[in-house]
């Protein structure tokens, strides 16, 4: 009964980039989470190259983020979780904090947002996902 053939709207293909733990997968209009690989092997072949890139663009960076969303899409990365925080002070702009995945991450990214931004890098901070960074979501 569960897994009765059939179209549904909401399946999309499943692309080799969204397989990795914490990933949403979509099966017969049903949204799954991959919470662990089930065997080294498959760990192996679907993380190779894979890294994550915790980024925070703040202050005069913040009203170019349009432009490095485009390029972080051109240049192959995913787009994995976004929040976007507002300071205490009035009329500071708010901080948009990003996690994307791609080969490389941190390196291919800062020279993605060197391209993207018209002025220096100021206000963007690019640095390996962890722990600690997870606090910012």
């Amino acid at each position: 009964q569960f897994l009765k053939k059939g179209v549904y709207d909401q399946d999309q293909p499943i692309r080799l980039p969204d397989l990795y733990v914490g990933g949403q997968v979509c099966i017969c209009a049903r949204k799954y989470k991959i919470i662990a690989y089930g065997d080294t092997a498959t760990k192996d072949t679907l993380t190779p190259g894979f890294d994550s890139v915790h980024a925070t663009l703040s202050g005069p960076a913040v009203v170019h983020l349009g432009a490095v969303l485009a390029g972080a899409c051109e240049s192959g990365f995913s787009l994995k979780r976004v929040k976007t925080t507002h300071s205490d002070t009035y009329g500071d702009p708010p901080a948009v904090h990003m996690e994307l995945l791609g080969e490389d991450a941190v390196n291919r990214f800062s020279e993605v947002v060197s391209q993207c931004l018209p002025i220096s890098s100021a206000g963007v901070t690019c640095e390996p996902s962890s722990p600690a960074t997870d606090q910012a979501f």
